[in-house]
């Protein structure tokens, strides 16, 4: 585990790298499977989309079920498999029905949790400046 963040963050950067080099050379407002298609022939580019779709399905896939690891935590103490479960299912179907409830409603709840974050910012920096005055903070520079 040591080592594994280190190496994945360099070839995350490497994959970066190319992609910024792409995109100079090859701006569209496309996808990764449009400039397969551009590269390599419309079955690269299919290839692409594909790939990109279900990498994309199992990595929510992956991230709801390491939520439901905590939240079930949260919630049962000591979970056993079927209460993980239950709350996998839960996290996923509110996804789900965030996806089917439409655009309008997705920006609407996120500017209420834009505002809610900005309001637990302000929260914070108040208890920073009543519990280390601004008189007392050295500059870190």
């Amino acid at each position: 585990m040591g080592i594994g963040w280190p190496l994945v963050t360099l070839f995350v950067l490497f994959v970066s790298a190319s992609m910024a080099e792409l995109t100079s050379a090859i701006p569209t407002s496309g996808a990764i499977y449009h400039w397969a298609s551009i590269l390599g022939g419309p079955r690269w580019g299919w290839f692409t989309g594909w790939f990109n779709m279900i990498g994309q399905v199992t990595v929510v896939a992956g991230i709801d079920f390491g939520c439901a690891g905590f939240a079930s935590s949260l919630l049962f103490g000591h979970p056993d498999k079927s209460q993980l479960l239950i709350c996998y299912g839960v996290i996923l179907a509110s996804h789900a029905l965030l996806n089917h409830v439409g655009i309008k409603n997705c920006i609407e709840i996120e500017f209420c949790f834009g505002h809610l974050s900005f309001a637990g910012r302000c929260d914070y920096h108040r208890r920073l400046d009543i519990f280390w005055p601004v008189s007392k903070r050295k500059l870190l520079i």
